[in-house]
């Protein structure tokens, strides 16, 4: 797990799709998440494929999840920009579930959940395509993005592939400062990226791109 510094803060950054309890039923056999820093923020691509590896029918609920650290935004009002998700190309909405209305509004440090109920068919692959925008965090002078892969060990087994990539350029990252954790990444003036296999995540587990950016 990366380990942000005590100063670091950020007022929304996702994660991978999980389901609460664990599922046996059903895997996750590949998560591809792109992440673009533009001058307006970060927009977040996420493409899931699953396999219901059972005869019967699965109802789900899928969690997809907003992490906040040292934020000054409250609990209610924190809401990933312009978000959309399709379900095997159909429209599949994300909304809060009635129980996230408990958390305490003081919190600057949480998770907020958003829940969509979702049918695995038997012996079926489904996909799910996920999209939204968030602001880079910040730690003193330079920036992070962050992704929580802890919820791919939610799903039956271990999870098959995954693909990690930011784009970038000189506009928007004028040093990039280190990845962590040390999975192999790889990058350059316009990018970077990793692919894992046959992994299971730990808890906690997360990513966390830092860099300078031009006007630091």
């Amino acid at each position: 797990m990366a380990h942000l510094s005590t100063l670091a803060a950020a007022d929304a950054y996702g994660g991978t799709v999980y389901v609460k309890p664990p599922t046996e039923a059903v895997r996750l056999t590949s998560e591809a998440v792109t992440l673009t820093i533009a001058q307006e923020g970060v927009r977040v691509e996420a493409r899931y494929m699953f396999k219901n590896l059972t005869d019967a029918d699965v109802p789900l609920m899928l969690v997809l999840p907003l992490f906040a650290q040292n934020t000054n935004r409250s609990f209610s009002r924190n809401q990933f920009a312009r978000l959309s998700a399709t379900w095997d190309k159909e429209t599949l909405v994300f909304a809060e579930p009635p129980e996230a209305a408990q958390i305490n509004e003081l919190a600057t440090t949480y998770e907020k959940p958003f829940v969509a109920s979702v049918t695995f068919r038997a012996n079926a692959t489904h996909v799910l395509r996920v999209q939204f925008s968030v602001q880079p965090g910040k730690d003193d002078l330079h920036r992070f993005i962050a992704w929580r892969t802890a919820g791919g060990a939610s799903w039956a087994g271990r999870v098959e592939r995954a693909d990690y990539a930011f784009r970038y350029d000189a506009k928007t990252v004028f040093h990039v400062v280190g990845i962590e954790p040390k999975w192999g990444w790889q990058w350059g003036q316009t990018g970077a990226y990793v692919k894992r296999s046959n992994f299971e995540p730990t808890a906690g587990e997360e990513f966390r791109f830092r860099y300078y950016p031009p006007d630091f």
